[in-house]
């Protein structure tokens, strides 16, 4: 697991290395143990290393055969020892045991068709000596981020925002439309970026340059589609059963210390039980809690762990301390955050690190096998209940909704930071300009029509989440918050057979009898005790809403009544000044939104320390 960074200028102006050594010391933490660069010409690009595998020389950049290809690259390949030794069979020559080497050369026989080959999560540039032409390619799920920027005939590429903007060169002007997404579902979305002139490479994709110019292209995409065979349940449930098996087998290879995170809930549990089965032993597992126990899940975590044998750690998080990290991984994050699970996912990597350099962890899996509870309205929509028991931070309006609307529904359904009332009555002038000016209706309108793309709601709504809540919230999450703590998580329910058999799953062993991942807990059965595959579903999750009326209330009204915050021009001062000082707590989650705008600001834009 690693960090990569590079700058290009097509107009073969020298090269920088003072300033891919700048972009690299901003990725440390990514890639605590090794540096490697390659610097010619007009070319400068490099990586930080954090060791996994090939140890003692597994060094990048890595070259292909003939010397044209240079590559850097982030991530794990985990079919990387059948690739080599394929290609060892044809002729090629090998100076390392990483997977790096194995994909440059992967490369330089076939071409972009490399990257069906490819078994595991990445983030990499691929550098032709000879047509002065870089790659830079993604990981099927986006587990791996990518940031990139061209301008007049140079492009930058960072894995971390904070690191790209090292480059003096690229301008700081806010995207509005990026900004007004943000505020509605706390995450920027995968397919803008904060900062206009900053894009992302997409998952599944890549982004080629020649002579200065970009193109993109995709090469996987997930499309959900219900199988309608009349499979039975047991041949599905042996079928997964075989897959995560492989699956997590492929991810226990490594030459550190590995572990497994255990909250407690099914998918975690699952993960641990199966490495415990496989004969990993010593496994070391790790869990956070608070001491406000309804968000706790230790005790099941620890009766679990004492149950299966691990090496079990857990810490239980302070509000103080929840605060202070808060504003610590705004400057991993690099673009607005507001997702208070990450966290507790901090604590919990943290904690990990004192131990293993490797994890597991259980994410994917309620995308794929139907865990969250809004998919149970989803499946009965527009025949909802009379009280739609949502959480009240939830943007329905309380409309009536035909079966036309099933887009925007959903849209409002995944809306948990300022909703579209509440943006409006807040906005300034100059803001509500500037989002028509950029036509965000239209942009806001191409994301749901995306909704429309499958003919039942269902599956609309989780391919909907495969490719951007899960992409654009829990990968982000999972890599910030780790790799801030130079941490590797590898996530055994995005393997490719995994999402396959999950996104060809009927409904009825997704949701059965008001169950939610139904064949998951058919699963379970073969592998946890009845307390976990019994119990209600927890997600991760932090107190936020009575730490923001105990210990947080007055840092937040503070912070936001600021001059310095009511002058940024996207709201109206009066409007927001009593917006805040109400502090209404059904208005938390929005709250905790434009707080963490405003620390973003200050770090990003004002260039001040949290």
């Amino acid at each position: 697991m690693c960090g990569i960074a590079g700058v290009i200028n097509f107009h073969r102006q020298p090269a920088q290395p003072p300033l891919l050594a700048s972009m690299l010391a901003a990725l440390t933490h990514r890639g605590p143990d090794q540096e490697g660069v390659y610097h010619q010409g007009h070319v400068s690009i490099g990586m930080r290393r954090l060791k996994i595998i090939a140890l003692d020389n597994g060094a990048q950049p890595c070259y292909s055969n003939d010397g044209r290809y240079v590559l850097v690259f982030n991530g794990e390949i985990y079919n990387y020892r059948a690739l080599r030794a394929e290609l060892i069979a044809q002729g090629f020559r090998f100076d390392t045991e990483s997977d790096a080497e194995v994909i440059v050369n992967l490369y330089q026989r076939d071409g972009e068709a490399f990257y069906q080959r490819l078994d595991g999560m990445f983030a990499l540039a691929i550098y032709d000596r000879i047509n002065d032409t870089l790659l830079l390619a993604r990981d099927p799920a986006g587990k791996k981020p990518l940031f990139y920027a061209l301008r007049d005939g140079v492009v930058s590429f960072s894995s971390e925002l904070n690191s790209l903007l090292k480059d003096q060169s690229i301008p700081r002007r806010i995207d509005p439309v990026a900004l007004d997404y943000y505020l509605r579902f706390r995450v920027v979305p995968g397919d803008r970026c904060i900062f206009q002139g900053i894009s992302k490479v997409p998952a599944g994709g890549g982004v080629n340059f020649t002579l200065g110019q970009e193109s993109r292209q995709h090469y996987w995409r997930v499309a959900y589609r219900p199988t309608e065979d009349d499979k039975p349940l047991e041949q599905w449930v042996d079928e997964i059963d075989e897959y995560l098996n492989q699956a997590i087998a492929k991810r226990l290879m490594a030459e550190v210390p590995i572990g497994t995170m255990l909250s407690g809930g099914l998918d975690s549990s699952l993960i641990t039980a199966i490495a415990c089965r496989q004969g990993r032993r010593e496994l070391k597992t790790f869990a956070v809690g608070f001491n406000e126990s309804a968000f706790s899940e230790l005790d099941y975590s620890r009766r679990l762990a004492k149950d299966l044998g691990t090496e079990h750690h857990d810490y239980i998080i302070t509000p103080q301390e929840a605060f202070d990290a808060a504003h610590g991984l705004v400057s991993h994050f690099g673009e607005p955050f507001a997702f208070p699970s990450s966290i507790a996912s901090h604590f919990m990597y943290r904690l990990a690190r004192q131990h293993v350099t490797v994890v597991l962890g259980g994410d994917g899996a309620d995308e794929l096998f139907g865990g969250y509870a809004r998919y149970s309205l989803v499946a009965n929509f527009p025949h909802l209940p009379a009280e739609h028991n949502l959480p009240r931070k939830v943007d329905l309006f309380n409309k009536t909704w035909q079966a036309d609307a099933f887009p925007e529904f959903y849209q409002a359904l995944l809306t948990d930071g300022a909703g579209g009332q509440l943006r409006q009555q807040l906005y300034s002038r100059q803001m509500a300009l500037q989002l028509a000016e950029e036509n965000s209706v239209a942009q806001v309108r191409s994301y749901s029509d995306k909704l429309t793309q499958r003919p039942d709601p269902l599956s609309a709504a989780m391919e909907y989440d495969f490719n951007h809540w899960m992409q654009e919230a829990q990968m982000v999450k999972v890599d910030i918050a780790s790799m801030a703590n130079s941490l590797e998580v590898r996530v055994p329910f995005l393997d490719k057979l995994v999402v396959g058999l999950g996104s060809s799953l009927p409904a009825r062993f997704k949701l059965h009898a008001g169950k939610e991942k139904y064949l998951l807990h058919c699963l379970a059965k073969r592998y946890l005790p009845d307390y976990i595959v019994n119990r209600k579903k927890q997600e991760l999750a932090v107190p936020l809403e009575q730490w923001m009326v105990s210990s947080m209330k007055t840092r937040i009204i503070d912070t936001l009544t600021s001059e310095q915050a009511l002058s940024r021009g996207y709201f109206n001062p009066d409007r927001l000044r009593q917006f805040v000082r109400e502090f209404d707590a059904g208005h938390s989650y929005a709250l905790w939104t434009m707080y963490m705008l405003e620390k973003w600001h200050q770090q990003f834009v004002d260039n001040q320390e949290s």
